[in-house]
């Protein structure tokens, strides 16, 4: 894969996670485009791997104008979030998980003592979880 992909695999995927419609383009001279749209809110990201010469997005990141750094910075604010609104973000989500996957152990330890006929003890020591 190359950079300029993955570049812009990650700025969509940031726009994903912060609720964000994305639209993704790809020009003739590998120029990845991404529409991102939230709302009232709608901007368009150019990632690539050389100079912008048409100038028809709102941000390029291309390392001469702009770059990944700057294009997440661009995103953020226009969507009004910060670098900590994200972070906590992930963490809740990772706090739902393990949430989500704890109950779902146990329901398998409880499920299997009682298939089995054996202690929670030892469901649990057996949990593939």
């Amino acid at each position: 894969m190359n950079s300029t992909r993955a570049n812009a695999d990650r700025i969509e995927s940031l726009a994903t996670e912060l609720g964000c419609g994305v639209d993704r383009h790809r020009a003739a001279t590998g120029s990845e485009y991404l529409t991102i749209s939230r709302g009232a809110v709608e901007l368009k990201i150019r990632v690539a791997d050389h100079a912008d010469a048409h100038a028809t997005a709102d941000y390029t990141a291309d390392g001469c104008e702009g770059t990944m750094a700057g294009a997440r910075a661009f995103l953020l604010a226009k969507l009004g979030t910060t670098e900590a609104a994200v972070r906590r973000l992930r963490r809740a989500r990772r706090s739902a998980e393990a949430r989500r996957n704890n109950t779902a152990r146990q329901n398998w330890i409880k499920g299997y003592a009682e298939q089995r006929g054996v202690s929670m003890e030892e469901a649990a020591r057996v949990c593939p979880m």
